[in-house]
């Protein structure tokens, strides 16, 4: 399959557009990429070359921008693994990073992480949530709640790290 290129505008400078089309596609799916790189990375081709001949189509969407990344549930650790850490690829981000995490997450509780973080990485908690950010019926938090609490938290650092560069 052949694919198609578009420079798209944004407000923050001209973005990519790759797709990949399907002969009778029976949905599209849309991916664009983490903080420190574009949409040519192995993960993202794949999916590019092989789906369409499943009947999706696949846009690839490179940003303008490579600043900032939102880790939303952050898995630092297999679940019982702590040993196994994926604390280096935080540290390495080099951008303004949020870590918004469960303080029960069985992948990662905020105590695990390392106090402090780096500069650039910031860690907000949602009180009793998992890993999925549920929260207990009977905890001190409704799910309402905790979600507030996450939009809160993005919007926060979005305003303070993100529209500040």
């Amino acid at each position: 399959m052949s694919a198609t290129e578009k420079i798209v505008e944004t407000p923050h400078g001209p973005g990519r557009l790759v797709v990949q089309r399907a002969r009778k596609a029976s949905a599209t799916l849309l991916l664009s990429h983490g903080a420190g790189v574009g949409i040519d990375t192995r993960d993202l081709e794949a999916l590019a070359a092989d789906l369409p001949r499943q009947g999706f189509t696949v846009a690839r969407f490179e940003q303008p921008w490579r600043h900032g990344c939102l880790a939303l549930a952050f898995p630092l650790h297999p679940p019982g693994k702590p040993e196994k850490s994926r604390l280096a690829e935080l540290e390495g981000s080099g951008v303004p990073t949020l870590v918004v995490q469960g303080e029960r997450d069985t992948m990662g509780r905020p105590e695990e992480f390392p106090d402090p973080l780096p500069d650039h990485v910031h860690l907000a908690v949602v009180p009793g949530a998992d890993h999925g950010f549920k929260v207990p019926k009977r905890g001190d938090l409704t799910e309402d709640d905790a979600m507030a609490l996450l939009v809160e938290a993005t919007l926060e650092w979005l305003v303070r790290e993100v529209l500040t560069d």
